[in-house]
């Protein structure tokens, strides 16, 4: 039987032993720490002490001694404001960016053993160094447009704004050829900041599905030279198509609400009878004559006449509107002597 090491009233490391008591099959040490945290320990843990060393101490001691308070210290462009609930076993901070956002963020982002910080701003500077299309010396703070929590036209708008200065800037954006090679440019209020550009969208009426649109013969996008219009109606009026006919002009969709039919049954005449000219496309009721199919009680007679008369069964078919193979099932029919693949091939 293991001897009872009695602890009581010892003092080991920041701990002083007061009691002990079982929980179960197992022994603990209730123990103060001289930060006056009470603390229970198993018997167990004490009786490795050689092992472990004589710095015993609370959890919130050890956290303290790991981790140490960090608040009102700054790193990068992070101001520490305080800290926070730990979302996992490290210690979380509050911190506060100098374009104004806050943000936690773990203290082994801010300490290591390195002596840099891993995380230096709330993600402005990142965008700062690698948006070399931007004309400012700071990137333009997000002022809590992006966040979860923010109204999504904002957080919208935040995007939009974004997206269009890539346009007209970043030589590497899929729809630079389509603003940034024509011309197009952001005014300086809205390329240095989208605070501006979002007040001004909302307070042209911008919605849920909204778009900013230049209008026509202006290439910079400004308060002056831009407008907001619903996405669906702004494609639907300027990339439709227009049919000009009988002195009118007008897009697939009004001709085919005129006409009573669908949009795709029209889409497909243009395309399928564009050789039969426009007026008897736009006829309805217009269908191109179609071949009558080779009478069969003919179809092997001429089978026979043309292969004898030496052309391949491509030629053959080709003549008479059939497959090869068809060709071929006639001749063996009528008993037809086969020339060598070699000769019955096209010369």
């Amino acid at each position: 039987m293991v001897k009872f090491n009695d602890l009581t009233g010892k003092i080991i490391g920041r701990l002083t032993f007061l009691e002990h008591e079982y929980i179960g099959s197992k022994r603990f040490w209730k123990a103060r720490c001289q930060c006056g945290e009470e603390q229970k320990y198993r018997a167990d843990y004490f009786s490795v002490m050689k092992c472990k060393g004589t710095s015993f101490e609370c959890y919130k001691c050890k956290m303290e001694r790991r981790s140490p308070t960090l608040t009102d210290k700054i790193f990068g462009r992070l101001t520490v404001v305080k800290e926070v609930p730990g979302k996992d076993q490290h210690r979380w901070w509050l911190c506060k960016c100098e374009c104004g956002e806050e943000k936690e963020i773990p203290s082994v982002r801010l300490t290591n053993k390195s002596g840099r910080p891993l995380t230096r701003s709330c993600g402005c500077l990142a965008r700062k160094l690698n948006s070399k299309w931007v004309n400012t010396t700071q990137y333009p703070p997000a002022h809590q447009l992006r966040t979860k929590h923010t109204d999504i036209r904002k957080a919208a708008l935040y995007h939009c704004r974004n997206a269009m200065v890539a346009s007209c800037y970043r030589t590497e954006d899929c729809r630079y050829k389509y603003h940034g090679e024509l011309g197009h440019t952001v005014c300086d209020l809205w390329r240095n900041g989208a605070k501006d550009f979002v007040k001004w969208a909302i307070k042209n009426g911008y919605k849920d599905g909204d778009g900013v649109f230049l209008k026509d013969g202006k290439t910079t996008y400004s308060p002056q030279n831009c407008f907001v219009m619903c996405k669906s109606e702004f494609f639907k009026k300027h990339n439709s198509k227009t049919i000009e006919w009988n002195g009118k002009c007008k897009s697939i969709t009004e001709w085919a609400n005129e006409f009573g039919c669908s949009i795709s049954c029209l889409s497909v005449r243009l395309k399928k009878y564009k050789k039969y000219g426009l007026d008897k496309i736009m006829d309805l009721n217009w269908v191109p004559e179609r071949k009558q199919f080779y009478g069969t009680e003919h179809l092997e007679g001429d089978i026979v006449r043309l292969y004898k008369e030496g052309k391949t069964y491509f030629e053959i078919g080709q003549e008479l509107r059939i497959s090869s193979s068809t060709v071929g099932r006639f001749l063996r029919k009528n008993n037809v002597k086969i020339r060598p693949a070699k000769c019955r091939s096209a010369l």
